[in-house]
């Protein structure tokens, strides 16, 4: 047979045979996934909490901008000395100082405004603000001179004289006991003296009683005429329409408060000292109330600890502590808690002043990993917190039998620590508690 022949016998039998379509490849189940079991056991359960620390001079204060914003400059570096006044960085207040001048302007309209309406008002009003400057000061200077410091002494004066007079007359009773005649006449003409000067300083201080209730009574007149002249000034500021001077007052409080805003731009060194701590660079975004640079006073070093409000609930003065130096990690030095400092405003973590039990070389900045013991149970039960499960106040375990069923059991809990919780009750050492 030809090539020709037997291809075309192939197409021929191709085109007479029905076509059988493929078996689908099976699709294997997805494997039912086997849940964690966890044994009960028996061993110590130690709850423990971990801070850091950090080495800071005793005499230091922490500063922060009072306004969020971009820092423009910084002035100074970690290590650099500083002195009281210095400033230590600058936030970008370009908006800050367009807004004074607008709030400035604002204040000279309103200003304007009131005085072309109130012209004739203008004078009346002002004197009658100088009256109550005035009246006000009058009441300031007479409440000083009715402080009653001149009846203190006067009154110091007669103790002193009534202590004379006791001593002279126990001298007097101890020479005739003596039968010291001549002593005793002494003593006594002393004693005569004695009393003239206490007629004498009585007279001194009846008078300074008398001179302050005089005062009293002029404090009084004078609170008077304070508010005199402070109704005066109302009557007056009654005839000028309400809203031109509230205006004016609003505009004035807007002006303040951008001119305060703006001076709140700068972190000026309150001491003088070195840059112990410092957390911001030029350009850099910072929040407000965040503590960004530590200024400190050479001397003497401590170690302050970082932790959280829960953190700090959990503990307590004179708490043990173990620290490890980040310069020498595997020393552990032990200490206590020595004081709670009040925290600064707006802080998210509050600070513990760390006491070593040994004098140690500390250098400033050093860090260290702080840890202490809240409880500790020996010999107890124990799970893992994964196995212990919680609903509504709830807390259970699921127990898998021997034939593979599952039973739901009430535990109670004590100590629970980060990776163990001692079981009090509720199962048996050995027993297999499925996770959830």
């Amino acid at each position: 047979m030809s090539a020709a022949a037997g291809a075309l016998v192939v197409l021929l039998s191709a085109c007479g045979s029905p076509q059988v379509a493929p078996t689908p490849t099976p699709v294997p189940r997805a494997p039912t996934p086997i849940p964690a079991t966890f044994r009960v056991e028996m061993g110590p359960v130690e709850k423990t909490i971990q801070f850091s620390a950090r080495v800071q001079p005793r005499n230091s204060a922490s500063l922060y901008f009072e306004n969020d914003g971009r820092v423009l400059n910084v002035a100074f570096k970690e290590g650099d000395t500083v002195k009281a006044g210095d400033v230590l960085a600058e936030l970008d207040v370009t908006d800050l100082r367009n807004e004074v001048e607008q709030r400035l302007v604002e204040l000279r309209t309103a200003e304007s405004v009131l005085s072309n309406t109130v012209q004739g008002f203008t004078r009346t009003l002002t004197l009658a603000k100088i009256d109550v400057e005035q009246a006000q000061l009058r009441v300031q200077v007479a409440q000083q001179q009715a402080d009653g410091a001149a009846i203190r002494l006067a009154q110091n004066d007669l103790d002193r004289n009534a202590r004379r007079i006791a001593g002279i007359t126990a001298s007097i009773k101890k020479a005739r006991d003596e039968f010291n005649q001549a002593g005793a006449d002494n003593a006594a003409r002393e004693l005569e003296d004695a009393q003239i000067e206490r007629e004498r300083l009585q007279a001194v201080y009846d008078r300074a009683v008398s001179d302050q209730k005089v005062r009293q009574l002029e404090v009084q007149m004078l609170q008077k005429d304070l508010q005199r002249a402070q109704l005066n000034l109302q009557n007056v500021q009654g005839n000028v329409d309400p809203s031109l001077l509230s205006n004016v007052e609003r505009a004035r409080i807007a002006y303040e408060g951008a001119v305060k805003k703006l001076s709140r731009g700068e972190l000026v060194s309150p001491i003088d000292g070195i840059i112990a701590q410092q957390s911001v660079r030029a350009g850099s975004t910072v929040r407000a109330l965040d503590p960004v640079i530590t200024v400190a006073k050479p001397g003497e070093l401590h170690l302050v600890g970082t932790l959280t409000p829960s953190q700090m609930a959990s503990i307590d003065i004179a708490q043990k502590v173990t620290c490890y130096f980040d310069n020498d990690p595997n020393t552990a030095h032990t200490g206590f808690v020595r004081e709670f400092p009040k925290p600064l405003p707006g802080a998210t973590s509050e600070q513990a002043y760390i006491q070593l039990d040994e004098k140690i070389e500390l250098e400033v900045s050093r860090l260290a990993r702080c840890f202490t013991t809240l409880g500790k149970r020996d010999n107890v039960m124990w799970l893992p917190p994964a196995a212990v499960r919680n609903f509504q106040g709830r807390r259970f375990v699921v127990l898998q039998g021997a034939d593979g069923r599952q039973q739901r059991m009430d535990v109670e809990v004590g100590l629970e620590s980060d990776s163990r919780i001692e079981i009090k009750g509720g199962v048996n050492v050995g027993d297999v508690v499925v996770a959830p």
